[in-house]
């Protein structure tokens, strides 16, 4: 999945909640939605030419996200960006693999963690940006709605 829909998946749970205690099941939010079918090319030779497409676009649909939880999150705002950034923070892992593969010409070593998330995204499909989409919506309309009935209550 999105780091956006990773973070906004995240964010509901932290308003239905309200509690910090939601911290580490927002972790394990990540590795539940990853095995899920969503976006991703299945070769890194097939992801290559739009990765800094998705990328940019994720970021910028990331930030507008975050934007709207700063106005709109009241009291749980900092709950809500935390929860968000635990429950994206397992992919950070690849950005590092990348980043160690384009300097060093060579894959760093998997531990079990790395393997097991790997597993997993067993399910990234081209066509899987059309339940990314499908997925934000969804969790774009829970958001708008447990923030106005914050308000109201």
């Amino acid at each position: 999945m999105t780091a956006t829909n990773h973070a906004i998946t995240a964010a509901n749970m932290a308003l239905i909640t309200k509690q910090w205690w939601i911290l580490p099941l927002a972790f394990l939010s990540h590795f539940a939605l990853d095995a899920l079918p969503h976006y991703g090319d299945p070769t890194p030779e097939a992801r290559a030419p739009k990765y800094k497409t998705v990328l940019s676009v994720d970021l910028i649909v990331l930030a507008l996200f975050a934007w709207l939880v700063i106005m709109t999150a009241g009291q749980f705002v900092w709950l809500v960006i935390i929860v968000g950034f635990i429950a994206w923070s397992p992919d950070m892992v690849w950005f590092y693999r990348d980043y160690r593969e384009r300097r060093d010409k060579t894959l760093p070593p998997q531990n079990w963690l790395t393997n097991f998330h790997a597993h997993i995204q067993k399910y990234e499909r081209g066509w899987g940006w059309i339940l990314e989409v499908v997925w934000f919506v969804a969790m774009l309309f829970a958001y708008t709605s447990l923030v106005i009935a914050a308000r109201q209550s």
